[in-house]
């Protein structure tokens, strides 16, 4: 399949306009987004001797990111529930749920610091003891094409489960680029992003620190009996990540018209500064806390869990077809026995929804790719822009060499690029995106492309799965030819070769009978098993055409 436009042209497009791609049939069109004005005016400095002023700490090291919509999330705010009143003042440290500054050193690793304290803090207010974790580990396994990050890089390495590791494993260097794989100690189930201050304030309450961005220029702090930064009024490209702790709506910061602001935790030291490593910054600044992000839903990483995705690098860049729905599509192989638990994507507005179908085939005819035997179907809605754990409403068991294909709808009101994918892109992840053909999909819900024809993109959906032996067992002899039991959205069917009676018993360990069906004539073909779905170790007596047979069934 042939596309307008070569890879190597896009990549230098892209940095004018949005790149428009079509099938050859012309039977849809779909646009890469425009990068962010801020990604651009970052992008041509890389190229300039010098890319700070003397003004500016060189520490910091944050990269404004190319699908920046912070406007757009503005101008389409959450269509917000009811919430708690919120306080004046509210102090994270006084509540004991956020750890101690750190210190960077001389690198500009601030982003990944940030990253650490909001998932330490988020750790302590879900009820985890208070950990310390690797700044190091997540710098130098992110993968981008240098030092510099921000919460994109950050999550991308967080949902393909490559970390947080403990800082004991992988202590802070501010020289060493190279780390070593160790556990991840937790697992993050999502990623919101939180516009607006009471929004923000809310997010705060809710699941505690949170990572935000700002412009830091060493000449504005102000020390004294609190540490402050000087109301800047310039519209200045970010560069520094710190993790948000609190505020205060009596504050008043020097040079600010009025009274407000946000307690952050920097990353220079716990005796940097008059607070022990914190400041206060204006709510009127035009140039920082202009968004917050979370790391939440966190569990203990179990050994029975496994992932499956292309999109090494998360989200990059967005893609659509200039409507505010669009589809993408992601094939995979079961490793082994697996039940299919949840899918990760994000979303790239506020008030979205994922309608997601997971398919057993995929044809191609012609120039087109079709999705065909659909196994499971549902939809969730999100209030935030984020990345999102989707878990399905029963798990779907598969087997081992199983191939499943996982297709979402994205509806993104008023986001006419409304669809996620990695892609190579100039300083950024031009190094180590790679689109290979068969992975994922673009298309119009019925008629679908390789999203890798050319090397433009991967979809960022992740597929998540539990080791869970297939309920397929060995038929007794004479019954081979008439019937196999097969795995099915609701757990088990049994699959009939000609019609027989069947009628089947479900016992506890004990042998007590909890359900039975009494012996019916069934049709060829497949017929669900109406079994328990609550958690328990079960006995299946089965009976077809008079011949018996007793299996276990595990509800985990």
């Amino acid at each position: 399949m042939n596309y307008k436009l070569s890879y190597l042209v896009l990549a230098a497009t892209m940095i004018a306009a949005s790149t428009a791609f079509s099938d050859d049939a012309g039977q849809f069109k779909y646009s890469f987004a425009p990068l962010s004005p801020a990604f651009l005016k970052w992008q041509a400095e890389q190229s300039k001797a010098s890319d700070h002023s003397a003004s500016v700490d060189p520490r910091c090291g944050t990269t404004p990111s190319p699908v920046d919509n912070v406007e757009f999330l503005r101008a389409h705010p959450v269509i917000k529930k009811n919430c708690a009143t919120i306080p004046a003042q509210y102090d994270l440290r006084s509540l004991k749920l956020i750890t101690p500054a750190k210190d960077q050193g001389n690198s500009g690793d601030c982003w990944a610091f940030a990253t650490c304290g909001t998932l330490e803090g988020e750790a302590i207010n879900a009820g985890f003891p208070v950990y310390d974790f690797s700044e190091e580990n997540l710098r130098n396994r992110s993968m981008w094409d240098d030092g510099t990050g921000n919460s994109y890089r950050s999550q991308a390495y967080l949902s393909r489960w490559e970390g947080p590791v403990l800082d004991a494993s992988d202590p802070f260097s501010e020289t060493n680029q190279t780390s070593a794989h160790f556990p991840a100690v937790l697992h993050v189930g999502k990623s919101r992003e939180f516009v607006g201050n009471d929004q923000i304030k809310q997010a705060l309450m809710d699941v505690g620190a949170l990572y935000t961005e700002m412009y830091s220029m060493l000449s504005l702090y102000q020390f004294g009996a609190h540490t402050t930064y000087n109301y800047y009024y310039g519209l200045t490209t970010i560069n520094h990540a710190i993790t948000l702790a609190g505020w205060d709506d009596t504050m008043t910061i020097p040079t600010a018209t009025n009274k407000g602001a946000w307690l952050c935790k920097n990353s220079w030291g716990a005796t940097w500064g008059s607070e022990n490593g914190y400041f206060w910054i204006s709510y009127d600044d035009l140039s920082a806390v202009k968004h917050a992000i979370s790391f939440e839903d966190l569990t203990v990483p179990k050994d029975d869990e496994y992932q499956y995705y292309y999109d090494t690098l998360g989200f990059c860049t967005h893609v659509g077809t200039g409507i505010d729905s669009g589809y993408l599509a992601m094939s995979f192989v079961l490793n082994g026995d697996e039940k299919v638990t949840a899918i990760g994507t994000y979303m790239t507005t506020n008030n979205a929804r994922a309608d997601i179908t997971v398919f057993s085939k995929r044809t191609l005819t012609g120039s087109y790719f079709y999705f065909n035997s659909p196994l499971a179907s549902f939809s969730s809605s999100f209030n935030e822009a984020g990345y999102y754990t989707i878990p399905l409403p029963q798990p779907l068991q598969g087997k081992q060499g199983d191939t499943m294909h996982v297709l979402v709808k994205y509806v993104t009101p008023g986001q006419g690029y409304g669809l996620p994918v990695e892609s190579a892109i100039l300083s950024l992840s031009a190094d180590h995106a790679v689109a290979k053909p068969l992975q994922t999909f673009i298309g119009n819900g019925n008629i679908f492309v390789d999203l890798a024809a050319n090397n433009p993109g991967t979809a960022a959906i992740m597929v998540y799965t539990k080791k869970s032996a297939t309920p397929i067992i060995s038929n007794p002899a004479g019954l081979s030819a008439t019937y196999k039991l097969v795995p099915s959205g609701s757990g088990m069917a049994i699959n009939l070769s000609k019609s027989a009676d069947l009628g089947y018993s479900v016992l506890n360990l004990r042998g007590q009978v909890l359900s039975q069906m009494n012996t019916t004539r069934l049709a060829c073909g497949i017929h669900e098993l109406n079994l328990p779905k609550t958690k328990g170790v079960y006995v299946v007596r089965l009976n077809v055409d008079g011949a018996t047979q007793s299996f276990r069934h595990v509800v985990e």
